[in-house]
């Protein structure tokens, strides 16, 4: 008895507690199978039914969720409608309101905002760090139980900010010595470099990326003195019409391919790695797992995940098996007009708030609209201009770029997505800074009411 770690998928775990006499379960970053960024689905699925674990929500005695961040693979709205909405739901106290204002679109009232300060909640202390030099809207999370403390890094697999190590390290401390387990992604989670058609050897490089992020998350574990490390965050398919090189090229992050990328590390660095496929349980003094942890085979997982969402059309669901309409080219140009002259204002206004990748001002991001000889381009801090030159170039049908402009999809679906191709000049500039602000204008641009809403 005492704390058990039940891994769901991706980055959805519940965190049990029961001494016998006393319970507490938190469930983190719920994703059944609506697609995320318009076309990753969770591969492998969801380990146990929606219906069963949302039971949990009405009948356990103390049943409540974490969401770390409003991405739609840590944030199923469709699936949160199947919980009891009187359960407390705990985020960070993020400066943007999208988080809380779409529970409470939801029907949920007991939102529950938690700080890096202790906060105790019953058996419970969760505390979250923000690192607003990679992310506003992102955020790590300690969930320390009276005997364990469970590190929900999620996203941020980046090298942790002093005063995080020094408050993380006081949390692993405060329990019996080896139940702690830091938890970090361990997958790519944008289009690059996959959707950047000049750049050659995509597959290395997206080895390259995926070590990067993984080696990161592991050296974080040491130093926060955590005993396990367990990579998730990373489970999921990508579905893009025409495109059947991202399902082939993608990379499964089991528990083996984990061992044959990263063992001689695991060693150097002394964190034992948990071997946890979703559906398996872990409760400190034994791994008990699932029979197709033990059976089945890492390639057998993913493809028969991907042909059941084949066989069972849940692809249907995903943007570039459904979107079909297009805005005519008059239309078009004066939306993406628009669009982004609405961009360049956004940033500038942004900027005299925080100084936030202000090396986005005077660089060119230019749309190519495919088919339809639509090229528009904006230089930030001037407005629309016209050039042949850009740093950074999308390159979309105009089936997903009505769906943009109509305030159907985010931007977001396009990068993060892999539903555009990119392009950069120089080639080895990434560009970051194009990439933030457009997601965060593109969450502003669809809210607001001063544009047509749909294509037809």
């Amino acid at each position: 008895m005492g704390t058990t770690l039940h891994f769901l998928n991706h980055a959805s775990v519940i965190i049990e507690y029961n001494d016998g006499q006393n319970q507490q379960m938190v469930m983190t970053d719920p994703w059944f199978q609506q697609p995320a960024f318009g076309s990753w689905l969770p591969n492998p699925p969801t380990a146990f039914h929606p219906a069963l674990l949302a039971s949990l929500s009405y009948d356990h005695p103390n049943f409540s969720f974490l969401i770390s961040h409003g991405h739609d693979d840590h944030f199923d709205d469709q699936w949160l409608k199947l919980f009891n909405k009187d359960i407390r739901i705990f985020t960070a106290n993020y400066d943007a309101p999208s988080v809380r204002n779409r529970l409470k679109a939801l029907g949920f009232h007991n939102v529950v905002e938690v700080t890096p300060e202790l906060s105790v909640h019953d058996l419970f202390r969760i505390r979250c760090f923000i690192n607003t030099d990679v992310s506003n809207d992102d955020s790590l999370y300690t969930i320390t139980t009276p005997d364990s403390c469970i590190v929900h890094a999620n996203d941020l697999w980046y090298p942790l900010k002093d005063e995080a190590v020094s408050i993380i390290k006081e949390e692993i401390a405060a329990v019996p010595e080896g139940r702690s387990v830091y938890m970090s992604q361990s997958n790519s989670a944008s289009g690059y470099p996959m959707t950047y058609p000049q750049i050659e050897d995509r597959s290395k490089i997206l080895m390259e990326k995926v070590t990067k992020m993984t080696s990161q998350g592991l050296r974080n574990a040491k130093t926060v003195e955590a005993k396990y490390f367990l990579g998730y965050a990373g489970y999921s398919s990508i579905f893009v019409k025409g495109k059947e090189e991202y399902l082939d090229k993608a990379i499964f992050p089991s528990p083996q391919w984990m061992h044959s990328q990263f063992q001689p590390l695991i060693d150097e660095l002394g964190v034992e790695m948990l071997d946890m496929l979703p559906g398996d349980r872990f409760d400190f003094s034994e791994l008990q797992q699932s029979l197709w942890s033990k059976y089945s085979k890492d390639a057998s997982i993913k493809n028969c995940t991907i042909d059941y969402y084949k066989q069972y059309d849940i692809i249907e669901q995903c943007d570039t098996y459904h979107l079909t309409e297009s805005l005519d080219e008059p239309e078009m140009i004066e939306k993406l007009e628009g669009f982004l002259s609405g961009f360049n204002d956004f940033v500038l206004r942004y900027l005299e708030r925080k100084e936030f990748e202000k090396t986005i001002v005077g660089k060119v991001f230019t749309v190519e609209v495919e088919g339809m000889d639509i090229t528009r381009s904006v230089k930030i801090g001037e407005g629309l201009i016209e050039t042949d030159d850009f740093n950074k170039k999308m390159r979309v049908t105009p089936e997903v770029m009505t769906a943009i402009l109509n305030k159907q999809i985010l931007f977001e679906n396009t990068s993060t997505g892999y539903e555009a191709n990119f392009f950069r000049e120089p080639l080895e500039t990434y560009n970051r800074d194009f990439i933030v602000y457009l997601t965060m204008y593109s969450y502003v641009y669809k809210k607001s009411k001063d544009r047509a809403t749909s294509a037809a």
